[in-house]
Parts: structure tokens; C-alpha cells; sequence
């Protein structure tokens, strides 16, 4: 098995050298590819000194967004050879055991297209089902989240007594792929920011691949530090947010011209 890293920076270059950092120091990966999504010049030259012979620095020629910037490191690792990789927010930190951990996944379970390790957040664990139509607008209310939750999240007995389970999303802060499947299940860079997780989780279910959340490792998480750095502000990132909600409703759950007009029309109410 030949693991890379994958790091995507955005004008964040102090937090990506230090994400390098906790990279290296696992000595889990073959090679670490940092892609910067076309950040500042200032920010990107801040990274050029990061490379060595394990660390390669790729620069985008434009900021396509999440999607874009980590199919960039993907295609990247499989040119190089690779077999799998985690994809890694820069703001994450975790030990090296998550990776060995993720590693003894993909060979114990040969239908694994994507691995993850648990993340809790409030309380609850980040694994879930793939959203329909009706549950994308209900989670996308406050008031609906605060009085009864996700409603594709999983019940907490369906974690009792396990390190794995099998789920549909992983959140995209952290998680392992096997580049083998990921080359039927590259990201789809209509998604500017959000959403991703759906989409990935979508394609690995429909060509026949498996999503996996170990419970017995996790990582830590500063909860979309480079996104309130770049996009502060409710409102500006909940509009991101409703266009790949809209884009998953018309292109994978492929809802009728009035349905989809009647979510566009109620994200546009929640948004106040």
C-alpha cells in the first residue's frame, strides 16, 4: 500500500505548514502533495520552503473550490503511483494510529472505497445516511435541528459495541480513499464549498463501493477555520451552502422542476 497525503490551502498558509507537520510526523505516508487553490501570492511563496523529496507543492490556476483543489492532489497521487490517500483539512490533528488504522481498513475490507475516522461533534457522532430530497430542507432549518436533530443521523445503538460501522457520509475534514475506486468517484466540481461529502458518498454507493467510520480512532477538528477566515458571515456561507444543496436536488436526486422550485424558494426563506 502506497499512502499520500493530501493537503488543499487557501490563504492559510501558516495552518498548512503546520497540517505538513503532523504529517510527517505520523511517518505513515509515502509522499505529502499540498495543493494551493490559487491563494494570495504572499500566502502561496510563504509555502514554496515546505517541499523535500516527500513533499510536493502543486499551485492550481484557479480557487475551484473544495472539490476542484482535492481532485487536483488525487489525480496528482495516482500519477505518482499511489494506492490510497487521506485527504486532511489543514486544521485538523491526529496521531499516527488514525492512519494505520484507516490502512488496516482498506486491507481487511476489500469493497472499501472510502474511511474515516470518528468525529464528535456536540456530542454527537459526524457518521450519517445520504440526505432525500425532504431531509436536505428539513436539515436545513435551526429551529428543526434544535428541537429534533439530524434526521440522517444514526441511532446511538447502531454504534453500541463496534470500532467500524458502515455508513453513507463522512465528513470531508478527514477521510482516506482508495484511488483505485476514487477514479470512478472524483469530486464534482460544480461544488464550490459544501456538499462534497454527499456527492462522494453518492458515487461510492452507486458503482457498489463501501463507506466506513472506525470508532475506535478520531481526530480533532477546528470547525472550518479557513472557511470563517475566508467566508465570514452567516449569510455568505449559508448561500453556499443552499447552491449545493440545490445542485445535489437537480443533478443526483434528480427531484422534479416544481420540487426544486419549491426548495430553492424555502432555502431563500430560511436563509432570514
Amino acid at each position: 500500500m502506497k499512502m499520500a497525503c493530501i493537503v488543499l490551502n487557501y490563504n492559510d498558509a501558516e495552518m498548512t505548514c503546520k497540517a505538513v507537520e503532523v504529517a510527517r510526523v505520523t511517518n505513515e505516508y509515502e509522499c505529502i502533495i499540498v495543493v494551493d487553490n490559487c491563494s494570495r501570492d504572499q500566502d502561496y511563496n510563504k509555502l514554496i520552503g515546505i517541499q523535500d523529496k516527500h513533499t510536493l507543492l502543486l499551485r492550481s490556476n484557479k480557487n475551484g473550490g473544495y472539490g476542484s483543489g482535492n481532485n487536483l492532489g488525487l489525480r496528482k497521487a495516482i500519477e505518482m503511483g499511489m494506492t490510497h490517500a487521506v485527504i486532511a483539512n489543514p486544521d485538523v490533528s491526529y496521531s499516527a494510529a488514525c492512519i494505520a488504522e484507516m490502512k488496516k481498513v482498506f486491507l481487511d475490507k476489500k469493497d472499501c472505497g472510502v474511511v474515516a475516522p470518528k468525529l464528535d461533534y456536540r456530542g454527537n457522532l459526524c457518521f450519517s445516511k445520504l440526505p432525500n430530497a425532504k431531509e436536505i430542507l428539513l436539515e436545513s432549518s435551526s429551529l428543526y435541528l434544535k428541537l429534533f436533530g439530524r434526521a440522517t443521523a444514526y441511532p446511538k445503538e447502531y454504534y453500541a459495541q463496534k470500532d467500524i460501522v458502515e455508513c453513507e457520509v463522512v465528513v470531508g475534514a478527514m477521510l482516506a480513499v482508495d484511488l483505485q475506486k476514487m477514479k470512478d468517484c472524483f469530486y464534482d466540481e460544480r461544488f464550490f464549498l459544501y456538499g462534497e461529502e454527499w456527492v462522494l458518498g453518492y458515487k461510492m454507493r452507486e458503482h457498489g463501493y463501501k463507506t466506513y467510520g472506525l470508532l475506535n480512532v478520531g481526530y480533532s477538528h477546528m470547525l472550518s477555520h479557513t472557511i470563517d477566515q475566508e467566508y465570514s458571515g452567516f449569510s455568505k456561507r449559508r448561500k453556499l451552502s443552499n447552491n449545493s444543496k440545490k445542485l445535489y436536488l437537480k443533478y443526483y436526486l434528480k427531484v422534479s422542476k416544481l420540487y426544486y422550485c419549491f426548495a430553492d424558494f424555502i432555502l431563500w426563506i430560511l436563509l432570514f
